[in-house]
């Protein structure tokens, strides 16, 4: 008797492992084909100039959702940098003309006690997203007429200095694009 309900214990745990994992598996493929239908596009930004360097950003252009996220920017040049303002605009900007097509992030640092804000000659950046119930129209490809641009504006040693930045994307290709369990747009 013990044994026959031993047994059929163990046959109901692996039959409920199968149907989860079926449900699990199933759920999995239907939110990979969700995902890849509403992103449009997924592009990796960095660049560097003799100044600055930004790595590891990152935009997701989606039909009702973008998303942008900058880790950081990085103080690179040879001149030491003591400042307490800095502005950082990082906009999509037309090749041909140089206007704005969206902006992506503004921020800005202000230390109004004099003190320097540049920690490791590093700036954290952050993250912005939109959402919208309409569908967003992008009139813009970074890989064909548009870039994005970092403007950095601060003071050194009494004089406000622009510098510009000008971001290369990278572009991934979603045609074997696998979540690997991570939500993106969530």
């Amino acid at each position: 008797m013990k044994k026959r309900y031993l047994l059929s214990l163990i046959i109901i745990l692996i039959i409920s492992n199968i149907i989860t994992m079926l449900c699990y598996f199933n759920y999995k493929l239907k939110y990979e084909e969700e995902l890849k239908y509403n992103i449009e596009s997924i592009y990796f930004l960095e660049g560097e100039n003799s100044n600055w360097s930004f790595k590891e950003g990152i935009l997701i252009l989606g039909k009702y959702k973008q998303y942008f996220s900058g880790k950081s920017l990085n103080y690179i040049g040879n001149k030491s940098l003591d400042t307490n303002y800095l502005e950082i605009k990082i906009d999509i900007k037309q090749i041909e003309t140089n206007k704005n097509k969206e902006s992506l992030l503004h921020v800005i640092h202000n230390n109004k006690s004099n003190k320097n804000i540049m920690r490791n000659n590093k700036i954290h950046l952050g993250k912005t997203r939109k959402t919208t119930e309409q569908i967003i129209k992008y009139n813009y490809d970074l890989n064909l007429d548009a870039y994005v641009c970092v403007e950095i504006k601060y003071n050194n040693k009494g004089k406000v200095i622009t510098d510009n930045l000008k971001l290369q994307a990278k572009a991934i290709d979603l045609s074997n694009f696998k979540t690997n369990n991570k939500i993106l747009l969530h």
